[in-house]
Parts: structure tokens; C-alpha cells; sequence
């Protein structure tokens, strides 16, 4: 159903029949495939329909059984029947669900009002501003990179389209993992891949990172010939050598490889900075108060904040002088302040 919660978002229409005096929710799209997929889910709540066209050519699939339209109606979020373009959002029950709802309810949106480019870039649009935060968001909660833009009306348009693009180009084989099981579209199945070169390259500073490769035995001191070069040599001295302090991803993966054997833990982290690692251009107080989430859990102090999607903070780093010492009163709440934790510490947890 979280696949059906987010193809209604885009492709579907709750009304009312005066005829029948009933309540009814229609699917619309261009593609068999994807009404189809609505066939299987409805018959798996035991409602069997079939696919009709118009006389302008276009597909649909509808039901006017009550308690399954109410049903869905709640679960997309929307408080009444009728028109929901700029009034839907990503339902709370979708946003708390496990990740392979959330993945199902992601496909649908990108089955409905989704956009997948010829190099693989996906996006989706909507005429809601909210939603396109709440998506921008939940792409950022997933890891992801998303980025918001806006088109003002043109032709017969009156209203702002809002267009999330889920994700970068060097992310896009990782999102079409995380959708296989669910996209259904097979156009946009075929184009979410990438071959994308851009950001091949992040800013990772190698002294930090030494040391702990030499304890795995992955770096050699100068002069060390004894079993000749290390398994990852090449890679290492790439990096070691960037004057601007800077490592190959790939390179980065290929040592995660060898990492893998003595350190899963360090490799799975590897990984993650290839993945989703980003560059800090400037840190600055924001311009204008906005809300922030606290993620904090037990002896991790995390906040996310921002606009277009989210930002993950630690609320402590290498300048300590400016913390307040353990057990300051805190004279805005009068509390007693935790003291400095060490970055280092929660880096190696």
C-alpha cells in the first residue's frame, strides 16, 4: 500500500458521483504498466476492476468501494474529497513506517508525477510547496543529496510547480537499488542509472586517517620494503600526495575493499563517505530563526536543520574552549550544562 499511497499523490483523483451518490478514487496515466500495478494492490484488499480509456485515449482504473476510498483518503493524508494538487504532503504514518514502505511510497511518487532524464537523473514535481519539502527532507533522512527549484506559471498554469530533484547524478545507482523492487514505470526503471564522473573526488585530509591504516597494516613507513608494496599502495600514495588534501571516491571504495577483512566497521564507514560525503564550504549562523529536529539519542547530541532538506549538525567539534565546562548553570534554562563531548570519541563509536 505505501506504493499506492504515493502513485494516488500524483496520478489520483477522489470525487463525488451524483449518479451513484458515491464516493469514488480514479487512477489516470498515460502507461498500462503502473494501472496495472494498481489492479494487483486493489485485488489484494479483494477489489477486482479493469483498466478503461476514454475517448481522448487516456487510461484509468477506479473504485467506489467506501470504506477502502475513506480508508485511502486518511492514509494519503487528505482530510476531504476533492481537488488535493496544492494541499498534499508526505502522510506522518508514511514518514514513520520501515524503510522498504518508505522506498515503496518513494517509487510511487516517482511512477505518478516522477520525471526520470535521459542521463538518469530522477526528480519530481509538484504545485504544493510543502510537499516539496517534506520530500526534500525525507531525501536527506535517507542519505541522499536533493536540491529545490521553482518554475512560475506559463500557458494555461496558475500556479507555482515545485520541482525536487531526489538526488545527484553520483547517487542515482544507489537510489535505483533502493526502488527496484518497487518502481513499476518501465521507462523510468530503464533511465535510473548513472555513469555520471561528477564529484569523483572529496576533500578527506590523509593524517587523520593514517594512523589507522597503519595499525591495520595498510601503510608502509619510508623505506620498508620487507614484503614489497602494500595491497593498496597506489590508492594511498594518490592521496597521501593531494596537495589540496583531496582522494579519489573510487579510490576510497577499492580501499574500503581491503579495509573489509580487518575492519568491517571502518570499511562500512568508508563507504558512507564515498557514498554521501559532502564538502563544508562556509558554516554561518542563519540569517533568519528556523525550527531544527533533535535526533539526540543516548551519547549522540545530533540536530537537523534546514531549508530545500536537511542538514545533520553535532552540536560539539574541535574548539572546545568555547563549551561550557561540565555542571555550568545555563543561565537560559538554568540547567547544568553535559560539558564538552569528545568528538573523537562519538567519531569512533
Amino acid at each position: 500500500l505505501g506504493w499506492l499511497v504515493g502513485f494516488t499523490l500524483g496520478d489520483g483523483s477522489f470525487g463525488y458521483v451524483p449518479a451513484l451518490r458515491q464516493y469514488r478514487v480514479r487512477w489516470f496515466s498515460g502507461k498500462e504498466d503502473v494501472l496495472e500495478k494498481v489492479k494487483s494492490v486493489l485485488a489484494r484488499q479483494g477489489i477486482y476492476v479493469s483498466i478503461q480509456k476514454d475517448g481522448r485515449g487516456l487510461l484509468s482504473v477506479a473504485t467506489l468501494n467506501r470504506r477502502f476510498v475513506h480508508d485511502l483518503l486518511e492514509a494519503c493524508g487528505l482530510e476531504k474529497i476533492g481537488p488535493k494538487g496544492a494541499l498534499i504532503r508526505i502522510p506522518e504514518e508514511i514518514a514513520k513506517s520501515p524503510l522498504p514502505v518508505v522506498r515503496a511510497f518513494l517509487a510511487g511518487l516517482l511512477d505518478s508525477d516522477g520525471y526520470v532524464a535521459p542521463d538518469g537523473s530522477p526528480s519530481y514535481s509538484t504545485v504544493s510547496e510543502g510537499m516539496a519539502e517534506d520530500l526534500a527532507a525525507l531525501m536527506s533522512l535517507l542519505g541522499y543529496q536533493p536540491t529545490v527549484g521553482a518554475k512560475p506559471p506559463h500557458g494555461k498554469g496558475r500556479r507555482i510547480t515545485h520541482t525536487v530533484q531526489l538526488c545527484g547524478l553520483p547517487q542515482v545507482n544507489e537510489l535505483a537499488n533502493d526502488l527496484a523492487p518497487y518502481l513499476v514505470n518501465e521507462l523510468r526503471r530503464e533511465r535510473l542509472k548513472s555513469e555520471s564522473r561528477r564529484q569523483t573526488a572529496l576533500r578527506l585530509p590523509f593524517r587523520e586517517w593514517r594512523d589507522r591504516l597503519f595499525a591495520l597494516g595498510l601503510v608502509k613507513t619510508r623505506g620498508d620494503k620487507i614484503g614489497g608494496s602494500g595491497p593498496c599502495a597506489s590508492e594511498l600514495n594518490r592521496w597521501s600526495c593531494n596537495t589540496k588534501g583531496r582522494c579519489r571516491r573510487d579510490d576510497l571504495l577499492t580501499i574500503a575493499g581491503h579495509v573489509e577483512i580487518r575492519d568491517p566497521e571502518m570499511a562500512r564507514m568508508l563507504r558512507r563517505i564515498t557514498a554521501h560525503g559532502q564538502e563544508v564550504k562556509i558554516v554561518e549562523p542563519a540569517s533568519v530563526p528556523r525550527p531544527y529536529y533533535d535526533l539526540t539519542v543516548e551519547d549522540w547530541n545530533t540536530y537537523a536543520a534546514g531549508l530545500h532538506g536537511l542538514a545533520m549538525v553535532h552540536n560539539t567539534g574541535f574548539s572546545f574552549s568555547r563549551l561550557r565546562s561540565k555542571n555550568n548553570t545555563v543561565a537560559t534554562t538554568g540547567g547544568k550544562a553535559s560539558g564538552p563531548v569528545s568528538f573523537l570519541r562519538v567519531f569512533n563509536a
